[in-house]
């Protein structure tokens, strides 16, 4: 599926999406115990996991959120429900197992037909499918992306993107490392994010340019 945005709005729905993952992941602790969370134990299959929240949820909508439960979302649909891209152990994109290798990208900033607009491709596997044996389809992503991102793409402008990373830029190391101990992450985890964090922030201050 090849899908056409302006390059800034793609830059900046990609850097506020990295934002709020860090953000709405900050629930990771180090598990310092001894018991069957030990990295050494055999992954085992099958089983029950019981999520404990504040409040039964409405529905398990990704698209709404079902008025604004991102906890849910964040605590149940980000974890079972197929995705096109993920993290690595070193915090890089990488595809999922939907995707058939690594997205390709064209056009206004990637030094291959600059004149025309920036575009991503994605090339789904024809052996992706959804719990009910569907295949998964170009329409579903382009469904999925417009319902929850395509107001954003409309919304935010470049002059937001710059506006937000020099606010960004001012922030020091330190305080940095504060908000992601804070948030109890460990320090080699917490190193990668705000690297990758600082790269968008170099890129977002680069359109002022």
């Amino acid at each position: 599926m090849r899908r056409q945005r302006r390059g800034s709005a793609l830059l900046c729905l990609f850097f506020s999406f990295l934002l709020i993952a860090a953000a709405c992941s900050s629930d990771k602790k180090n598990n310092t115990g001894t018991g069957s969370g030990s990295s050494s134990a055999a992954a085992k299959k099958g089983g029950t996991i019981i999520l404990g929240a504040e409040q039964w949820p409405e529905c398990l909508n990704p698209i709404t959120q079902c008025s604004n439960s991102s906890w849910m979302h964040w605590g149940v649909d980000v974890h079972v429900l197929p995705k096109l891209m993920t993290f690595d152990e070193k915090g890089n994109f990488i595809p999922s197992p939907v995707l058939d290798g690594m997205p390709t990208i064209d056009g206004k900033g990637t030094g291959k037909n600059e004149s025309s607009p920036f575009s991503v491709t994605y090339k789904i596997k024809q052996a992706a499918v959804w719990d009910d044996g569907s295949p998964i389809s170009g329409d579903d992503v382009e469904f999925d992306y417009d319902g929850i991102y395509g107001s954003v793409v409309d919304i935010v402008t470049v002059k937001d993107v710059v506006w937000t990373c020099r606010l960004l830029a001012r922030l020091s190391d330190e305080q940095w490392n504060a908000a992601f101990r804070a948030a109890g992450y460990p320090p080699d985890q917490a190193a990668r994010f705000i690297a990758k964090l600082k790269s968008k922030v170099a890129e977002g201050l680069a359109l002022a340019t």
